[in-house]
């Protein structure tokens, strides 16, 4: 269905203590924004199914606002003064 392939991470023997496993913060903080929407949060749905369409939702949802949002405020006001033929900060006569 996916063809993902899975890399099992185990800690050696010899390690005692906190260590940071590689590349381990992206699945964690990929579980932190999808657990922000309620449905994901409990195990609401009967199927697997309906849970793994809900987290295609709220994946959705994160990129659609992801790529809706405005620039920067310091671009915008750039971006407001080119397009609005107003004076820039360049132009020597005001």
């Amino acid at each position: 269905m996916l063809k993902l392939t899975v890399t099992v991470v185990k800690c050696g023997d010899d390690v005692s203590g906190f260590v940071v496993l590689p590349r381990r913060w992206v699945v964690e903080r990929t579980f932190g924004w999808i657990i922000r929407y309620r449905r994901c949060v409990r195990d609401y749905e009967r199927l697997p199914v309906q849970h793994e369409t809900m987290v295609y939702i709220v994946m959705i949802m994160l990129m659609s606002r992801r790529l809706a949002q405005r620039p920067p405020s310091r671009q915008r006001r750039n971006l407001d003064a080119r397009t609005e033929g107003a004076v820039s900060d360049a132009d020597p006569i005001r």
